[in-house]
């Protein structure tokens, strides 16, 4: 949605707040933004640049810088309900795997949205002020802070990712290096204590218990490893990449 500012007094106005838009307001844009100045000197900021019958584009794209320390963002808050950016609820990190990483891939491209919104009335807004330095900067200083609630929570989604993501390369290496070790002792335990003697002779007796008793040494191990296994690869199943 594209928004108004007021009519500018001249070219040289024009060009002034062009260089002030590129240089100084912060913004998280999903793609270019327009400015474009009507014969009426009014000023619209639009990600949808009117054209010339032609196909030629009537407007200019306005760059824009985002700050990355963290200052164009709330503070993430903790309280016994969850946490929250400003006035958004993050998603429990207590409910299941799986359904969290559904509410990630959903919520963060609407949030972006409405974060792109926002910022297209920032610019309206702040021009507005720019040009009226007496202007009431309630509502500018309400969609400043909505913008820096959304920015919380896309930085809080991606932390969360991030930390999902690691999770899984983590689980990827122990299952492998489980693997590893459950195949190691199958080999070692049928090297050291070879191959059951079978049989009803008497003499047998004392090697067919010494062959229990070293097979009962490494089975400890061997279902110790295979639990471990097991429960790696259960967890594993809820972090891998479709929801």
């Amino acid at each position: 949605m594209p928004c108004h500012a007021r009519p500018q007094p001249g070219p040289g106005a024009r060009v002034f707040l062009c260089l002030w838009l590129c240089l100084l307001v912060p913004a998280a844009f999903a793609g270019p933004v327009y400015k474009v100045v009507d014969a009426q000197g009014r000023v619209t900021f639009t990600d949808k640049p009117p054209r010339a019958a032609d196909g030629a584009p009537q407007a200019e794209a306005v760059a824009v810088a985002v700050a990355e320390d963290g200052s164009n963002r709330s503070r993430l808050t903790r309280n016994a309900d969850g946490e929250y950016c400003g006035h958004l609820r993050m998603p429990s990190l207590a409910q299941p795997t799986l359904q969290l990483r559904a509410q990630l891939a959903v919520q963060p491209p609407l949030w972006q949205q409405k974060l792109t919104g926002l910022e297209h009335q920032l610019y309206g807004l702040r021009e507005y002020q720019r040009q009226d330095p007496q202007a009431d900067t309630r509502q500018l200083d309400a969609v400043q802070q909505q913008a820096r609630d959304y920015r919380c929570a896309l930085h809080w989604a991606s932390e969360q990712t991030a930390r999902l993501q690691a999770e899984r390369d983590a689980l990827l290496a122990e299952t492998g290096r489980l693997s590893a070790r459950l195949a190691g002792l199958q080999q070692q335990r049928d090297r050291v204590c070879g191959p059951e003697p079978v049989g009803d002779d008497p003499a047998l007796a004392a090697r067919q218990q010494a062959w229990r008793d070293c097979f009962a040494d490494y089975g400890a191990q061997t279902r110790a490893t295979e639990r471990a296994l097991i429960a790696a690869d259960d967890r594993l199943a809820e972090l891998q990449d479709a929801p």
